[in-house]
Order: structure tokens, then C-alpha cells, then sequence
């Protein structure tokens, strides 16, 4: 995925869900595979439920668990 693609998946994400706190996703940066969920973000990082810190122009891709 393009960071455009990223960018645009995390916006629509954010506001197609009324509630967003504890989104469950699947996102794989260059080091690390996260099954984790969101809980917010800023225009640098996201936050996941594990308390971890994943910048955004780290992540090669994102997906929503069903």
C-alpha cells in the first residue's frame, strides 16, 4: 500500500465508525506484524489497545479484521 492508500484507509475508518475506540486491524510495518486494535490517532502515529505506538509512515499495510 501507498502511504496515500494508508492515509485515506485511516480516514475512512475514523469516520465511517461512530465508535472508534478498539477497532480490531491487522497492520504490518517493515519489522513487525501488529493483530492488535486502534484506539486513536494523530497526524504521526496511531494507537493500538496493546499500548503500542506505530508510526503511520512506518506501516506498508493496514486491513480491518472482520
Amino acid at each position: 500500500m501507498s502511504q496515500a492508500e494508508i492515509s485515506s484507509f485511516l480516514q475512512r475508518l475514523f469516520d465511517e465508525d461512530k465508535h472508534v475506540f478498539n477497532i480490531p486491524v491487522i497492520i504490518k510495518t517493515h519489522d513487525y506484524t501488529y493483530d492488535t486494535s486502534l484506539v486513536t490517532r494523530n497526524p504521526s502515529y496511531i494507537l493500538t489497545f496493546d499500548q503500542d505506538r506505530i508510526p503511520i509512515d512506518e506501516i506498508i499495510s493496514i486491513r480491518k479484521k472482520y
